[in-house]
């Protein structure tokens, strides 16, 4: 079962998760002298990274020891406002001074869609040190969810939905006439903790479906995040988590 947390205000959620964080990628650390994160993007965990990069954190994880891959990506350059490598970058990456030997990005300005994914596939193996049919098995996953329901870039009514093999996606959004990359659930249910970071009234609904497993028949892609052998915990703003029952 999911822990889910729930917090007066995204201020709040934030100094919560960035404990969590750092408790989770500590005993990473601890046990294996090293550790991995796929990093989300959007607004919300921003304010976590910043937190993170700050004074009180940052002493707290040794960043050299740290593989940060970014979860999903815009077809976007990555010096665009919309991208979420800069973003991370901007908000964690260069303030840690983390070395780019131990990012995997999407190099969304070379290639073809299918090239991009495949060269992200390849990278993510390598650094893990994953042979062929080999999925990474991350530490820690950071998602967030959409008022559809969506987390990382895989959206309702979308291919990479289905993908059970690939562990990285060039996934076109119809819905938003645009194409996204991602990472996949065959990655995302391999990792061995999740937080959800969620925020704001309109994900409400969404949450309630998800959490607490109404609207089975008719899944939203979140609902689909099942770790084998992991953690989920849900860090809620209070106005997503309206909607619960326990609220």
């Amino acid at each position: 079962m999911a822990d889910v947390r729930i917090f007066s205000d995204r201020a709040e959620m934030a100094a919560a998760a960035a404990e969590h964080f750092t408790e989770v990628i500590a005993k990473a650390l601890a046990e294996n002298g090293e550790a991995s994160v796929a990093a989300a993007g959007g607004s919300t965990p921003k304010v976590l990274y910043e937190l993170l990069a700050g004074d009180e954190y940052r002493e707290r994880i040794n960043w050299r020891k740290m593989l940060v891959a970014i979860g999903d990506e815009r077809d976007v350059p990555p010096d665009d406002e919309r991208s979420n490598f800069r973003m991370v970058s901007r908000s964690l990456l260069l303030p840690l001074d983390v070395s780019d030997d131990n990012i995997v990005k999407w190099e969304t300005a070379n290639g073809k869609p299918e090239q991009i994914a495949e060269r992200f596939e390849r990278s993510l193996k390598t650094a893990f040190g994953l042979g062929s049919g080999k999925v990474p098995r991350f530490d820690l996953i950071m998602l967030g969810i959409g008022a559809d329901g969506h987390t990382a870039s895989l959206f309702p009514d979308t291919k990479a939905l289905s993908e059970s093999e690939r562990i990285a996606a060039a996934n076109y959004v119809p819905q938003l006439g645009e194409r996204r990359f991602t990472i996949t659930f065959p990655v995302i249910n391999n990792a061995k903790n999740v937080m959800f970071l969620v925020a704001g009234a309109d994900k409400a609904e969404a949450v309630k479906r998800i959490v607490e497993g109404t609207g089975n028949d008719d899944p939203l892609p979140a609902s689909l995040v099942r770790p084998t052998g992991g953690t989920v915990t849900w860090f809620l703003e209070r106005d997503a988590a309206r909607l619960l029952k326990r609220v």
